[in-house]
Formats: C-alpha cells, sequence, structure tokens
C-alpha cells in the first residue's frame, strides 16, 4: 500500500512453512503498494498512457469512488490510508482495525476497500477476506485480482476448515469457488500478464506450464502461452514479470500446497513492482 515501496520489516523466519507466510506477508504488501498507488489517482506513465504497464482499461468505479469530492480527504479515506500505513510495516490487526473503521464512519466505502480484504486475508481471517472480495465484485465485476484474492480466500477458508465442519462447509465452499471460477473466467482482461494468471486461476493454464516458461525464458520481451488456439504475451516489463512471479507463488502456496515452490518463485521474480514513472 501507499506510494513507496519497502522491504517487509521482519527477518525471513527459517522453516519453509514459515518461509513461505513471511514471503507472502512481504509481497502483499508490495503488490498491494503498486495497486493503491494507481488506485489513488491512476497515475500516468511516460507518453501519457495510464499505469497498469500501459494498458488502458475500462472506467474503474473503485477509483472513481475514492475521487468523490465527499470521499477524496474525508474521514474515510484517511482511515484507509493509516491501514495501508499499519499495513505495510507489518501492523496487521491494526490495519484491519482501521479499515474496519473506515467502513463503520463510511458504510459505502466498504465494497470499493479492497485493502481490508488482503488484510483480512494475512491475518487469517478467510471467511472475512472472501466476503470482502465478494462485496468489491458486486460493484467491479471486471476486477481480475479481486476475483483472484476471492479464490484465494476461498481456498484459505477450506484449508482453515475442521474436520467436524468439513463434510458441510467444505461443499458450501467448493460451490462458492465454482462461482467465482466461472466470473473469472468470462473477465475480458487487457493486459497480458493478467491474462496468463487469469487462466492460471481460473483452470486453463497449468502451473507447471507457467513456471516453465517462465524459467525457460526467456528474456522478458517475449513470453507465449497457449491456450486453446494460440495467444502471445509481448513486451513484458519489469511489472508484468513481478506480478507473473507473483501470482505463481501464490497458486502454488496457497492452492496447490507446494510451498517450497512458493518460496522460490517469490524470490526468483523482481523484488518489488517497480515504481511508476
Amino acid at each position: 500500500f501507499g506510494s513507496r515501496i519497502l522491504p517487509w520489516p521482519v527477518s525471513p523466519p527459517a522453516s519453509a512453512a514459515a518461509v513461505i507466510a513471511h514471503e507472502r506477508a512481504r509481497t502483499c504488501a508490495m503488490a498491494a503498494s503498486s495497486s493503491s498507488a494507481a488506485a489513488d489517482g491512476v497515475p500516468e506513465l511516460a507518453g501519457g498512457a495510464p499505469g497498469n504497464s500501459g494498458y488502458h482499461l475500462p472506467d474503474d468505479p473503485v477509483v472513481d469512488f475514492w475521487r468523490q469530492p465527499g470521499v477524496a480527504g474525508g474521514e474515510c479515506a484517511a482511515l484507509r490510508d493509516q491501514g495501508c500505513a499499519h499495513f505495510k510495516e507489518g501492523r496487521v490487526a491494526e490495519a484491519c482495525e482501521c479499515f474496519d473503521a473506515a467502513v463503520r464512519v463510511t458504510p459505502e466505502c466498504g465494497p470499493f476497500l479492497w485493502q481490508r480484504g488482503i488484510a483480512r486475508y494475512y491475518a487469517g481471517d478467510f471467511s472475512g477476506a472472501a466476503a470482502q472480495f465478494a462485496t468489491g465484485r458486486a460493484v467491479n465485476a471486471d476486477d481480475t485480482e479481486e476475483l483472484i484474492w476471492e479464490l484465494l480466500s476461498l481456498y484459505g477458508l477450506l484449508r482453515a476448515e475442521s474436520p467436524e465442519a468439513a463434510a458441510v462447509a467444505s461443499d458450501e465452499t467448493a460451490s462458492r469457488l465454482e462461482v467465482a471460477r466461472t466470473l473469472l473466467r468470462d473477465v475480458e482482461e487487457p493486459r497480458p500478464a493478467l491474462r496468463v494468471v487469469q487462466r492460471l486461476f481460473d483452470g486453463r493454464m497449468a502451473a507447471a506450464a507457467l513456471r516453465q516458461l517462465l524459467l525457460s525464458g526467456a528474456s522478458g520481451d517475449l513470453l507465449p502461452c497457449e491456450d486453446a488456439g494460440s495467444e502471445a504475451l509481448e513486451d513484458l516489463s519489469a511489472q508484468d514479470l513481478f506480478y507473473l512471479w507473483f501470482y505463481l507463488a501464490l497458486f502454488d502456496g496457497e492452492v496447490a500446497g507446494r510451498p517450497e515452490e512458493a518460496a522460490v518463485g517469490l524470490r526468483r521474480g523482481p523484488a518489488a513492482p517497480p515504481e511508476r514513472e
């Protein structure tokens, strides 16, 4: 979150499980930082192209909401910013408190506060995170990343379910997973890197295939992606590579249960999404 990307202020722990938890938290902060900077003002890249690696996206209701005169600079926005600052410094509980307070102050900001879902996810509140992202989906159905984080939250919910509740809860969660996957598949994502991530999470691309493409690879100028036909992922930037490795690692660790692969993936990609010019 925020306009500057800082390293996660905790030394990496020793065990594989602890490593992936640490790396997930650190990179969540980095990724959220880049996205939040865009949402706050959609800064422009050199040459006048908007953010998002130069790809023009449809109108974003989240950006529109936070730009409203009655919202920008108000108490809700201030609490959101405080929550982002807490999260970036590793104070996840305090971040959650700020985001919850923002919704209490201005209930209508709730669906637009995707940062609240990220914080809840890292706090281990997978049910609350999934609910937040589902609420956001209701006002912004074409947000690829919000749907991906909803899927991640639902997978977290499946992992957290007790054996006693599994027989009932797992069926319900599995049904919600399928709904989210279907909605994700229907999004017309214009950004090549996130289009590949979209396919990874909706089941049209195998993690092993994406990993091989990244490792084989290429220089970063061109990454082919074949999917029932053929589609090219062109002109990869450092930001594109960051998000490909980041989401592949999340898939490995959180969906496929491969924490060692996830930790390796998080460390192979660029250290952070680069600052927008």
